[in-house]
C-alpha cells in the first residue's frame, strides 16, 4: 500500500495524496481554517474504493492530530462520517457543519 502524503501551500489550501512510481493515483483537497478542516474533491484513478479510504483514514488522523472539526461537502467523507459518528464525534460535530 502507498503511503498517503499532504502538501499545503502558503494560502493553508493543501491536498493529502498517494503516488506511485511518481504518478498521483489519489487525491483529496483540503483548506485549513481556523479550527476547521475543509473537505472539498476526492478523484481517484483506479482502486477509487480502497484509494479513498486511506485518504479518508488519513484525514481523520490529521483532524485528531491537530484538533480541528471537519467540515465536508465531499459525499465519500460525509458518508463515512455519519455511518459511524459516535467513532467520529471527536473530529465531527454531525449536521451542525
Amino acid at each position: 500500500m502507498d503511503e498517503v502524503k499532504l502538501k499545503f501551500n502558503q494560502d493553508a489550501r493543501g491536498i493529502f495524496f498517494i503516488e506511485s512510481n511518481g504518478e498521483q493515483l489519489a487525491k483529496i483537497d483540503i483548506d485549513v481554517i481556523n479550527s476547521n478542516l475543509v473537505v472539498h474533491e476526492m478523484n481517484a484513478r483506479e482502486n477509487e474504493d480502497l484509494l479513498y479510504l486511506q485518504l479518508f483514514e488519513a484525514l481523520i488522523s490529521y483532524a485528531r492530530e491537530h484538533y480541528l472539526k471537519i467540515i465536508t461537502t465531499n459525499r465519500f467523507v460525509y458518508k463515512k462520517l455519519t455511518d459511524r459518528s459516535d467513532q467520529y464525534a471527536d473530529v465531527w460535530d454531525g449536521d451542525a457543519d
